[in-house]
């Protein structure tokens, strides 16, 4: 080993001759040798003898040699470097399956709401020590509205009368809380779902659960308490003494925008099903002078809102001017708060309602971006003014203006159908709320490309779809083709990905998307009872196929 360190190099830093040893050796003997005279003397109690240092320059250095052996050096106090010691965050249990998940009673309702709240609170004050609190939270409300609440039956339905929400009486008290509560999850549920980033999927359950809440908020301000009934509820359902009609909002373009939306879970299409029955039989008892809170046609104060709030105010003695400005526009909007500080449920249906118009905002520009909201950020305000030339509702909320933007005029969607819907959507979506559905085989095509609407639609594209190079041209036909019967895609679309020549297409995410829309998109949803077979081959149109 010594030949071996000299042929290397005696300087070298990892190596150590004989010699080197011997004088590490003798250093340590002398330093014990020191210890033994100090104690020594320290016994006697004579002072220590004075340790001779060699002069600077002299004697054998590489015993001294140690890097780094200065940090042991403490020459001054650290005492003032300290700080305050950091408490670390008190995690609080949260819960989950504390939440009842059956309800039987308008108590329970009032129940299961005040725990999923108190829920949605303990995991957005945790957001930062608690993994996923935002899916957790969008998750929750989902599951209570879709699986554990009643959601209601039209009042066309045969068993109308033995619905949940009339089948047994209700106290104001227990009306105003329900309502508040479903204000406040409201609230969470937005606040959580505009901080994820939105699929196709995660579009759908979003829409579809606001549209429960919004159903369920409309059943229970038509209530007529038991005790001591609710003025606003009397004139909003009708049933207050008089000349008077019922109000209700009209859903909008639910039905349409449900069509192309992704439901994944069997719950959630039987839940779209029913909330769809609900809203439009409510719809069609409602007079159009008396529909209310139109925000998907305009921001104005609508015919219907003025005659609901005129009524109510001369129920209550409440000034309808002031100084000659009109203040029925400003009780709606809280800006003159008696009103709504007797009925908090106006503000609170008003609130539901709008969000759930504003989600289905065609392009993502009217919705707030992707980051991390709190409920603080969800709460709306609203304001009425002249902006421009004309007086409208400013709405503000996540740290914006909210618009629920009107795409679609209410009376050529009920001359033209879905169909108009979707061509006017595809023109207006320049920055699209989600991806567009892949069953519609337009949203194929690139930027440009004519529209198709039936099979020989395709034969005429120029430029067909090239989805990575995983088909060729024969088969990008066949399937466009394929998507333009949407009651017999998917036992074609499933036979054409069978072929073993074709399975290995399904590696292009695009082409999943096309199939995962074939097979989880409800299409059309029939309206009426009976459904009526078409006289002629083609039919004029598809509702015979509306399910």
């Amino acid at each position: 080993g010594e030949e071996a360190a000299i042929d290397l190099g005696e300087d070298h830093p990892l190596l150590y001759t004989g010699n080197h040893l011997k004088k590490i050796q003798d250093c340590i003997q002398s330093v014990e040798q020191l210890v033994r005279d100090l104690r020594a003397v320290a016994e006697v109690g004579v002072a220590p003898p004075v340790l001779r240092l060699p002069p600077p320059g002299l004697g054998d250095t590489d015993v001294v040699h140690y890097p780094l052996w200065g940090r042991l050096r403490r020459d001054t106090g650290v005492d003032h470097l300290k700080g305050d010691a950091t408490q670390p965050p008190m995690v609080l249990p949260v819960e989950l399956t504390s939440m009842a998940g059956v309800v039987k009673t308008y108590q329970d309702v009032t129940l299961v709401l005040r725990q999923c709240v108190h829920l949605c609170f303990l995991l957005s004050n945790q957001s930062k020590i608690i993994k996923d609190s935002y899916i957790l939270r969008v998750t929750l409300i989902q599951y209570l509205f879709t699986k554990v609440i009643p959601i209601p039956l039209p009042p066309q339905h045969p068993r109308a009368q033995t619905c949940f929400w009339r089948a047994h009486p209700m106290r104001y008290e227990t009306q105003t809380d329900i309502l508040r509560l479903l204000h406040d999850l409201t609230r969470h549920f937005t606040a959580a779902s505009f901080s994820l980033r939105l699929t196709r999927s995660f579009d759908a359950s979003r829409i579809l659960t606001m549209a429960v809440v919004a159903a369920v908020a409309d059943v229970v301000m038509r209530i007529t308490a038991c005790d001591m009934p609710s003025e606003l509820s009397r004139q909003y359902s009708g049933t207050t003494p008089g000349p008077v009609k019922p109000f209700g909002f009209d859903p909008g373009h639910f039905a349409q925008e449900s069509e192309c939306l992704t439901f994944t879970d069997a719950a959630l299409m039987a839940a779209r099903t029913q909330v769809l029955d609900y809203l439009t039989g409510q719809r069609m008892l409602v007079a159009e002078d008396h529909v209310v809170l139109s925000f998907e046609n305009s921001m104005g104060m609508g015919v219907g809102e003025r005659a609901l709030l005129t009524q109510l105010c001369l129920r209550l003695g409440f000034p309808t001017t002031w100084s000659g400005d009109d203040l029925i526009p400003l009780y709606l909007s809280g800006e003159c708060s008696e009103l709504i500080s007797m009925y908090p449920e106006l503000g609170f249906f008003r609130d539901i309602i709008f969000t759930f118009k504003a989600l289905m905002a065609p392009t993502s520009d009217a919705l707030p971006e992707v980051k991390a909201w709190t409920p603080l950020d969800s709460k709306l305000r609203w304001t009425y003014g002249l902006v421009g030339i004309s007086r409208i509702f400013v709405v503000s909320g996540f740290k914006q203006q909210l618009k629920c933007q009107a795409y679609v005029p209410p009376k050529e969607k009920e001359e033209k159908g879905s169909k108009v819907f979707r061509s006017i959507y595809r023109m207006l979506t320049q920055k699209s709320r989600a991806p567009l559905s892949g069953a519609d085989p337009s949203n194929l095509l690139p930027a440009g490309s004519p529209p198709i609407d039936t099979e020989d639609d395709v034969l005429h594209i120029a430029n067909l779809p090239e989805f990575g190079g995983k088909l060729g041209a024969r088969d990008c036909e066949l399937l466009l083709q394929y998507l333009t019967v949407p009651y017999l895609r998917i036992p074609l679309l499933l036979q054409f990905f069978s072929d073993k020549v074709r399975i290995s297409a399904l590696s292009s995410p695009e082409l999943q998307s096309v199939l995962d829309a074939a097979l989880f998109e409800p299409a059309l949803w029939q309206q009426e009872q009976e459904k009526l077979c078409p006289d002629v081959v083609p039919a004029p149109s598809r509702d015979h196929l509306a399910t």
